[in-house]
């Protein structure tokens, strides 16, 4: 089957739209990161206190953004188990599955990213 440009953005567009869909009906990511990153941050608080050196304040930061974006997107691929990937594999391409998969991650990643730093700078003064 010959797939045209057109046609792959507009699978692309279909697969971002169906996953936000999903993610509206489904809210439990979405909280479930909200509370990790609020309650790690309130455990760093209560261990740390004030973090005084630049270096430390920038690891944990960092640190906690990975462990959010890992803990965000470890199902990413979790509604293609079984039958369903067999069924996505002959009803759109894999370059345009993986596009939209990189595109709404970016964007869930952005949304948790900004709220997590909005708490830091909450929680921590910028030493």
């Amino acid at each position: 089957m010959l797939y045209t440009k057109n046609m792959m953005l507009r699978q692309i567009k279909q697969i971002l739209l169906l996953e936000y869909q999903l993610e509206l009906r489904n809210k439990n990511l979405i909280n479930n990161v909200f509370a990790y990153i609020l309650g790690v941050l309130f455990v760093i608080y209560l261990s740390v206190g004030v973090i005084e050196d630049m270096a430390v304040w920038t690891a944990v930061l960092w640190v906690m953004m990975v462990f959010t974006s890992i803990f965000a997107l470890g199902s990413t691929f979790d509604n293609f188990k079984g039958d369903k990937k067999h069924y996505w594999k002959f009803v759109v391409q894999p370059e345009a599955l993986i596009i939209s998969k990189l595109i709404y991650n970016t964007f869930v990643l952005l949304i948790f990213t900004s709220f997590l730093l909005l708490m830091y700078f909450l929680f921590f003064t910028i030493p």
